[in-house]
């Protein structure tokens, strides 16, 4: 079994577009950090834009969504912000559904099979290189992202040492969901281009459909939490409002899910 994790990470290692991916988080981590940057060098004009808005009386609620999206001016913020934004799951559902889906592609998943390994091996091994994807694209993105927002920030994080420790926790939990959802996704098409579009369609979907659905109920609004992709951007205010457990939960849940989803059919599915 070991042996088997070890040719998969191998393999993940020498694989071009999970390099490409690696390489392409550390570029926008340094782009993003002084992006944000340059948004608070024009702080002062976007402040004005939002008065002379609330003075005539505009709607606000879009460019209030936009501010949450952008970190204050301490490390902490940018680290939440980089691990909580669509880069990592954008990035990471192309790296882990092409490289899991390849072997269906090329036919060399049968020489697995054929050497005796059992099918759940195989599959779990599968998972360990997918979360193993992730993770790498998530650290090459926050730390540089992190070291180049180093250089300008100024001031010290609102939030506690042990909530930045349990928001991390936290993140790593999801970014594992994610690794199932891809691999669960790559054992029903089969294909890369499927597996990739199926990976980045059907989040952003869902996502369009309960923002529509928001405006008609805002109780379905606040249901866009427990999905997997969304519920990213709430775990540090889980976390300040004392509702860790939820992200926890969410993430068990994913994982569970599609785990068991994606063996069934990979037990039943025939490999040519």
């Amino acid at each position: 079994m070991a042996g088997l994790i070890r040719a998969e990470l191998t393999r993940l290692v020498k694989s071009k577009s999970f390099i490409l991916c690696v390489v392409l988080a550390a570029v926008l981590g340094v782009v993003f950090a002084l992006l944000y940057r340059f948004f608070w060098d024009e702080n002062k004009t976007i402040s004005m834009t939002y008065a002379a808005m609330q003075t005539y009386g505009m709607n606000t609620d879009v460019l209030d969504e936009a501010l949450k999206m952008i970190p204050k001016n301490n490390l902490w913020s940018y680290i939440n912000v980089f691990m909580s934004d669509s880069m990592i799951w954008i990035l990471s559902s192309v790296c882990v559904c092409v490289f899991a889906a390849s072997e269906y592609d090329t036919g060399t998943l049968k020489n697995t099979v054929s050497r005796g390994f059992k099918r759940h091996q195989i599959y779990f091994s599968k998972y360990v290189s997918a979360f193993t994807a992730v993770l790498a694209i998530a650290l090459s993105y926050i730390l540089t992202g992190g070291i180049t927002a180093l250089t300008f920030v100024s001031e010290t994080p609102e939030l506690s040492l042990s909530d930045m420790v349990i928001c991390i926790v936290l993140y790593i939990l999801l970014f594992a969901a994610l690794a199932g959802f891809y691999v669960m996704l790559s054992v029903i098409f089969g294909k890369s281009g499927f597996t990739v579009a199926a990976a980045l369609v059907v989040p952003m979907l869902i996502s369009a459909l309960m923002n529509t659905a928001s405006m008609i109920n805002k109780d379905i609004g606040y249901l866009s939490k427990y999905m997997l992709v969304d519920s990213l951007a709430y775990v540090q205010s889980s976390v300040v409002d004392k509702q860790a457990y939820i992200p926890v939960l969410i993430a068990v849940f994913y994982i569970a899910a599609t785990s068991i989803a994606g063996y069934i059919i990979f037990k039943k599915k025939d490999i040519k």
